[in-house]
């Protein structure tokens, strides 16, 4: 998946949104990650919420903040 960021100046916070979708019968357990985004103390992007379950034909909002 890829989330456009567009041009951001430094120093701003941009923040967009993406749905998970959970079309079956059971959970969905999940767990977000950036690839190669820095140390734990230095990350240039947030997920919010980066690990959950999803209810049955349910569906999770994340907000990834840059």
């Amino acid at each position: 998946m890829i989330v456009d960021f567009g041009m951001v100046s430094y120093g701003f916070v941009q923040t967009r949104y993406f749905h998970i979708y959970n079309t079956s019968e059971i959970p969905m357990t999940y767990a977000l990650r950036v690839p190669e985004d820095g140390s734990f103390l230095h990350r240039e992007f947030d997920l919010i919420p980066a690990s959950g379950v999803v209810a049955p034909k349910a569906h999770v909002r994340i907000q990834v903040r840059q």
